[in-house]
């Protein structure tokens, strides 16, 4: 006997009618976790007045500086600082980043009338290892409702976490006690997602 929370998922999936829906949902089993594609909806729009947070690592240097350099790009009234408050020039936050001691950040804000999601913060934080442990804050609100389409957005973060050469990301709500790596029931994560 199926779950009602596996037959909610099975309806939802039917429900979606076009072959491009259909393909995602086959994709997204793989991406995911119990959750349904409604359940993850909701997690991500759902204002309940906490942010949510885009979480993942990498070793690989260049990637990251491509992800940065994307959000150069693709956002307007960028804005950076390392952990202490000191500004940091746009051009130079991969530079600085290169020389911050382990237990060291930069902060980046910005604004975007490009990107379905209007205000973004990346926090970028050296791990003792040098890995670069990447997170992507914003809230429920300053996503565009009218652009918003579940398999663009699921898109976009992967591809987020794709150009700075992380394998997984982990979408969710904002948990200052959350573990890298935590899906248990109470963590709070949303969505994971993987590179296939």
């Amino acid at each position: 006997m199926l779950s009602l929370k596996r037959k909610r998922t099975i309806f939802t999936t039917i429900s979606l009618t076009n072959s491009a829906s259909r393909a995602w949902c086959r994709a997204l089993s793989t991406n995911t976790m119990i959750h349904s594609i409604s359940e993850i909806q909701e997690g991500i729009l759902g204002c309940d007045g906490s942010c949510r947070d885009l979480n993942f690592l990498s070793s690989d240097g260049e990637a990251v500086a491509n992800l940065i350099r994307w959000f150069t790009e693709h956002f307007d009234c960028l804005s950076a600082c390392d952990n202490e408050g000191v500004s940091i020039q746009l051009n130079s936050i991969w530079q600085t980043l290169k020389g911050l001691a382990p237990t060291k950040s930069i902060q980046i804000g910005g604004e975007s009338s490009r990107c379905v999601i209007d205000k973004v913060q990346v926090f970028l934080f050296i791990e003792d290892d040098g890995t670069v442990d990447i997170e992507i804050t914003f809230f429920p609100q300053d996503i565009k409702s009218e652009e918003f389409e579940i398999a663009s957005f699921l898109q976009l973060i992967k591809f987020w976490h794709t150009k700075a050469g992380a394998n997984i990301g982990y979408l969710r709500y904002e948990n200052a006690s959350w573990k890298y790596g935590d899906t248990s029931r109470n963590s709070g994560v949303i969505h994971v997602s993987k590179n296939t």
